[in-house]
């Protein structure tokens, strides 16, 4: 459910990123499709962090860097310090 709705909430927002960084819809496509690249990687690094250390441990992990990620994005100046805090956000939660 939370993956959903950051897929949505970020879809909502992208017009005005476009509007406030002066980006083309290329970069907005790119900023997407980084957020895809990072669900995969996320969801397999985690998966074998939760082997490891276990669920709990893995999920509070994945909470406290995706609670930070998303203060970094928020908080972010350019484009690629958005682009970074995204994929931190994203490969975090998945």
């Amino acid at each position: 459910m939370l993956d959903a709705m950051d897929v949505m909430l970020y879809s909502f927002v992208l017009t005005n990123l476009i509007l406030e960084f002066g980006m083309n819809t290329r970069t907005a496509g790119l900023l997407s499709s980084l957020t895809l690249v990072a669900s995969a990687i996320g969801g397999f690094l985690f998966g074998l962090l939760a082997d490891r250390v276990g669920r709990t441990r893995a999920l509070m992990a994945s909470i406290l860097v995706y609670s930070l990620a998303s203060a970094a994005c928020g908080l972010s100046h350019s484009i690629p310090q958005l682009a970074f805090f995204r994929f931190l956000l994203v490969w975090a939660w998945r």
